[in-house]
């Protein structure tokens, strides 16, 4: 019993000594071992729309207007891409041709549709190749020896070079083309000025 009683009170002290060694072992662990960092979640960034591409889109082409015994009135927009840094483009392009009579009071209307390429050489020069296709009105003779107003397509395919010059926004520029046509009123020499501009 006196054995037990010093036993008791020698070590009744023990566990409180050994729960504290424990809670300061692991507290100088924590503080040594372990370090968590938090960070703010940083906003992704906003995605912008890329319009770098409308720098390379140029839009035009070429109004032409005469007024005397005739009245003639041409349309012929374009919009063309413009690649390896404005040495090459290529594009598509419609025209509307009217040309009215005054005399005969007769008008004549032609339109169609083309796609061409063009080389830019040191911003000066500049070649065009074009296929174009045309609706026009071509009076025959038929077989009451009379003129009959008959709609026919003709294919056209031009060829040629002028000058071509770019000022930041806007080009211009002038061809001497030669056209080969299955139809014989549309073969020749013939010219194209006209101006673009970029979208960006």
């Amino acid at each position: 019993m006196k054995i037990n009683k010093i036993l008791n009170n020698k070590y009744r002290w023990l566990p409180v000594f050994i729960f504290l060694f424990t809670m300061r072992s692991l507290s100088a662990y924590c503080q040594e071992d372990i370090d968590v960092t938090y960070h703010r979640a940083s906003e992704p960034p906003k995605q912008g729309k890329d319009k770098s591409y409308l720098e390379n889109i140029s839009v035009g082409g070429n109004v032409g207007l005469a007024i005397g015994n005739y009245i003639l009135l041409a349309l012929k927009p374009e919009a063309a891409y413009h690649f390896l840094k404005d040495w090459m483009a290529a594009g598509v392009g419609v025209n509307y041709t009217l040309v009215y009579e005054a005399n005969t009071k007769i008008s004549n209307h032609t339109f169609g549709g083309k796609i061409f390429a063009e080389a830019h050489i040191f911003n000066y020069v500049g070649i065009r190749a074009e296929y174009e296709i045309v609706n026009f009105e071509n009076y025959i003779l038929n077989t009451h020896n009379q003129w009959v107003n008959e709609r026919q397509w003709s294919n056209i395919f031009r060829v040629g070079g002028g000058f071509y010059r770019k000022f930041e926004r806007i080009a211009t520029y002038g061809y001497l083309l030669y056209s080969f046509a299955d139809n014989s009123q549309f073969t020749g020499l013939n010219y194209a000025v006209g101006i673009h501009v970029f979208l960006r």
